[in-house]
């Protein structure tokens, strides 16, 4: 559970923050102003930000410029095609909060809104190489080929336009009995927009534009909530509180399609690709809204057994119109052995339900396997959709409707807090999770496949090489360890403070179909470090405060898939060839000022000695560097300069 506080000051404040690469590229600015204004028995407040951060690359030339380079010697082509690393990015952002006291009631109400906009590079397409289909001529364009629009070949470039918003109002009273009742209803929306520029459907000849709007997801959320709260007595115990209540919730998930020359099959095809090169449009055939309602009822049991001992007992019952019923609880209990140390643990239960978006939305893209291979269109389809209902007819393949996950946990930890000024938790923990939703090994279509669905004639079903699913799909068990700690005291003639956070979390895989298979088994298990770290220091005297951070990641590793040559029925990639990545550590340094009771300046640096990690041995073809898979920058050091002034 997460507690969010929504600010309801009354100052007026605002932020300037600009900074970028070491590498000379990344630069952005980030600016924000918050303020409000309060009564005796009302008040609101708004909070604003605006971003925008330009693109980074670690890039190298791919095998496609040099390819091309090779074949057409009198052609200047790009020496870096494909920028690797962060998309350029805008996005602004405001939150409201307000409340209102009526009568002894409080009402209030509160909501988001954002829009932002980004873009990134895909794979650079040659003339020569893998990418060398697209401009091959046709004699459905007598004369014509894609090297008259893109002599030197393109990249392709991604965007989205995301807008958000959420709004909440409720009224809350509290009664002379000591009930609390609450009740609210919430809405919330996030949308995406998808298109591609300097990209071409090459199925359409000369008649293809080089910019597509691809379609549109949207997602859409409401919400009633009843809660309450009483405080009871029962046996010995009189400060228990009792407390419950009833929610509704609906969810719709919404495709909308792209323009018709991002998804339509043109003149050109066989032989010419078809639809928006990179990401291949929404086809109305692929679009449409589904929507799922749930019911839950749910009540909470808080009992201070003693004065050092409590114990906290939650139950939650949910119907959903499309998975079914679910039945979770947790208990939860804090045991103080002195006022400065404390045990507590929880063991509870969960249930995750799918999403419309999970179990309808297919995704189609357009990408290299390896140095060697072809253009490959690829997807991942609704798993009771038709390319499911195909492959179904496979011996010993069996793609289902999903259901819910479901979990249980345990945890024990320790609080010890000193009144010398050093506080520390640990805190062991257990997960184990049935049913987990993870993609299917690939299926590679046959010929046969193919053809089957190309005879239906609908766009985005034109030769996939592979797809893959959503599915219930395997089982884990992941224990962990959590220390956290903090110390301060006086230095000297300022105040030091010291932070550290260490964590070791280890996941195997314990059932389903990757427990069979190394490749899908090791990937989860490895894929992300076990051991990671942060440890701080910050001093303060007069005006003046300093901060240093070092941050620790493990190793992990990566797979690098061996694509099949054949067309092998539910073939999962049967290789896997590991590196492994070695243990890293950043450090970060800040300084601030305080020019005045209302003016602070800070000037820092995220990863000070420009440290990076190991450069992948693996799709190096395509220009990378360093690998995507990996769970910190690979951008290198960062500055940045701050001044932050309360009105």
């Amino acid at each position: 559970m997460i507690n969010l506080n929504l600010s309801d000051s009354d100052e007026f404040k605002a932020f300037a923050q600009w900074g970028s690469r070491f590498a000379g590229d990344g630069d952005g600015v980030r600016i924000g102003l918050q303020g409000g204004y309060r009564t005796d028995y009302a008040f609101i407040t708004i909070s604003g930000e605006t971003i925008s951060s330009n693109p980074t690359s670690r890039s190298q030339k791919s095998s496609n410029v040099i390819a091309s380079e090779a074949a057409y010697p009198d052609v200047e082509f790009p020496e870096v095609a494909v920028r690797w690393g962060l998309a350029e990015r805008e996005a602004f952002r405001i939150a409201v909060n307000s409340g209102l006291g009526v009568n002894g009631i409080n009402l209030y109400a509160f909501g988001t809104y954002g829009k932002g906009s980004g873009s990134g590079d895909f794979n650079y397409r040659g003339p020569a190489g893998s990418y060398a289909s697209i401009f091959d001529t046709n004699p459905a364009f007598p004369g014509w080929s894609a090297l008259d629009l893109y002599p030197a070949g393109f990249t392709p470039i991604f965007q989205s336009d995301d807008e958000d918003s959420s709004a909440v109002i409720g009224a809350k009273k509290e009664f002379g009995s000591g009930l609390t009742l609450d009740l609210s209803t919430g809405y919330g929306s996030s949308r995406i927009d998808y298109s591609m520029r300097n990209s071409i459907n090459a199925s359409l000849g000369p008649n293809s534009p080089t910019s597509f709007y691809d379609g549109s997801v949207e997602q859409i959320e409401k919400s009633v909530n009843l809660d309450a709260s009483y405080p009871v007595s029962i046996g010995l115990y009189e400060a228990a509180t009792l407390a419950g209540g009833l929610e509704h919730r609906s969810e719709e998930y919404s495709i909308i399609p792209g323009d018709q020359a991002s998804w339509e099959i043109g003149p050109g095809s066989p032989g010419l690709p078809c639809c928006s090169n990179g990401f291949p449009g929404y086809a109305p055939v692929n679009s449409g809204t589904y929507s799922q309602d749930s019911h839950a009822a749910y009540a909470d049991l808080l009992l201070p057994l003693t004065e050092s001992f409590s114990t906290d007992l939650a139950v939650r019952y949910e119907d959903f119109s499309t998975f079914g019923e679910s039945f979770t609880y947790k208990l939860s209990s804090r045991y103080e052995l002195t006022p400065s140390f404390a045990v507590r643990g929880s063991l509870g239960t969960g249930f995750r339900a799918p999403t419309p978006a999970q179990t309808y939305s297919e995704g189609i893209a357009q990408f290299l396997p390896s140095a060697s291979a072809t253009i490959t269109t690829a997807g991942r389809f609704s798993p009771i959709g038709l390319v499911a209902q195909l492959l179904n007819n496979r011996d010993g393949v069996n793609i289902e409707a999903l259901k819910a996950e479901k979990s249980r946990n345990y945890s024990l930890g320790l609080v010890w807090n000193t009144d010398f000024g050093l506080s520390t938790t640990v805190d062991i923990y257990e997960i184990v999770i049935k049913d987990r939703l993870s993609t299917t090994p690939y299926y590679v279509l046959t010929a046969d496949e193919n053809a089957a669905l190309s005879a239906l004639n609908i766009p985005n079903l034109q030769a996939i090489y592979y797809a893959n699913f959503l599915q219930n799909d395997y089982d884990t068990k992941t224990k962990g360890i959590d220390i956290v700690s903090t110390y301060q005291r006086e230095m000297g003639a300022g105040t030091a403070a010291f932070s550290a956070a260490v964590s070791y979390i280890d996941t195997s895989i314990t059932g389903g179909s990757r427990s069979t298979n190394p490749y899908s088994k090791r990937l989860t298990e490895d894929a992300l470090p076990k051991a990671r770290a942060t440890i701080s220091a910050d001093y303060n005297i007069g005006g003046w405060g300093f901060t240093t951070r070092a941050r620790y990641y493990g190793e992990w590793s990566y797979w690098q898939d061996t694509f099949p040559n054949t067309a092998t029925p539910g073939a999962a990639y049967p290789k896997y060839d590991p590196q492994v990545f070695g243990d890293i550590v950043f450090f970060d340094i800040s300084a601030k000022y305080d020019v005045t009771e209302k003016m602070s300046v800070r000037v820092g640096a995220d990863n000070v000695f420009d440290t990076y990690p190991d450069r992948a041995r693996w799709q190096t073809f395509r220009g990378l560097v360093y690998s995507r898979n990996t769970p910190y920058s690979t951008d290198g050091g960062y500055y940045y300069a701050r001044v932050d002034y309360a009105f």
